[in-house]
């Protein structure tokens, strides 16, 4: 079988690098309505190893009230990016390539299949998070990578879970636009302000309390006030800190039950909607020490909710803004309801 290689192509217009990754089982499945593509990745979630999929992270451990857990984490077997390789951008007259080098990673959360990001305990959850940190440390070795973007998505409501519990980690040598926009906003508030956005904005949404959703000593949860989506809710650290991956282990705990509690709001809030959580947190800039340093201050990594209600306008890309109906006030006001009542 010829193999098919993934390229970056970047936008003239946009300035934006765009993944091409050629995978024909899913152009095949493109007139198949999306709750009927066969689940095939099953098998390989409740057996790995037997499936022949390439294990690059594994834990068996116990944890509190609770039998052994098996947590893994395997190569993507159709990667978006590949860390083999080579990096260097072709020019090609008005436009501009390079091969999809980094790596994609799949989280496999449980080795039982009924568990949920919303059954499992703060434990549990921990040693996911404990395993996210240790893969961004090991690949940021080569310092080709730059960018590192972790998510999770699901359908609120169903019970039980449709797949096996599971997120991916995509990895590359670009910084995406986006990420690139917010470092080069952080770094420009810091410059004007002397602190990190995200501190000031924690510091300003815990005096007002109108938007919070959830805090303890160390993570506070709130609704953004310019949210792009409905009922969007982000997880920080209260304390500055650019890197996910530099936080100690003490922290995750507190994180894991962060995420479950604004998850199962969430989950009851918003049923039949689509849920992604995603984490965003400071890129790699290798070849300039000092920009490095100042992203260290002017960064703040997060934890993003971002809902999908069912027939979703796109107003954003019809109108170039996102448009939302349910003012973050709101919705975090529902959402620490849901939370009391639970």
């Amino acid at each position: 079988m010829v193999e098919l290689y993934s390229e970056l192509r970047k936008d003239p217009l946009r300035g934006e690098w765009v993944l091409i990754a050629p995978h024909p089982q899913r152009e095949h499945l493109a007139n198949i309505p999306r709750e009927d593509w066969p689940q095939t990745a099953d098998a390989v979630f409740a057996d790995p190893e037997g499936a022949g999929a390439q294990v690059l992270w594994s834990r068996c451990q116990a944890i509190p009230d609770h039998e052994e857990i098996v947590i893994r984490v395997i190569a993507n077997r159709h990667p978006l990016y590949r860390v083999e390789y080579k990096d260097g951008v072709d020019e090609m007259g008005v436009y501009r390539r390079m091969s999809g080098l980094g790596a994609h990673e799949i989280f496999i959360e449980s080795d039982r299949p009924a568990d949920s990001l919303l059954t499992m305990s703060e434990a549990h959850y921990s040693m996911v998070l404990e395993a996210l940190q240790e893969r961004i440390k090991d690949l940021k070795r080569d310092f080709r990578l730059k960018s590192f973007s972790f998510f999770r998505e699901w359908a609120c409501g169903k019970t039980p879970p449709q797949v096996h519990p599971h997120s991916q980690m995509v990895v590359s040598s670009i910084v995406p636009a986006g990420l690139e926009r917010e470092l080069a906003l952080a770094l420009q508030y810091h410059k004007e302000n002397g602190r990190c956005p995200v501190c000031a904005m924690i510091e300003q949404e815990i005096a007002e309390d109108a938007r919070v959703v959830f805090r303890s000593e160390r993570i506070a949860a709130y609704c953004p006030y310019a949210s792009r989506a409905p009922f969007e809710v982000h997880i920080a650290p209260r304390e500055h800190q650019a890197c996910f991956s530099r936080e100690p282990m003490e922290m995750l705990s507190q994180l894991a039950d962060a995420i479950k509690s604004v998850a199962l709001r969430l989950d009851r809030a918003l049923p039949g909607w689509m849920l992604v959580m995603a984490l965003r947190t400071k890129p790699a800039i290798p070849d300039d020490t000092r920009q490095d340093k100042l992203a260290d201050q002017a960064y703040h990594w997060r934890v993003e909710f971002i809902p999908r209600p069912p027939g979703d306008s796109l107003w954003a890309e019809r109108t170039g803004s996102p448009i939302i109906h349910t003012p973050p006030e709101h919705a975090a006001a529902w959402l620490r309801e849901l939370g009391a009542s639970a």
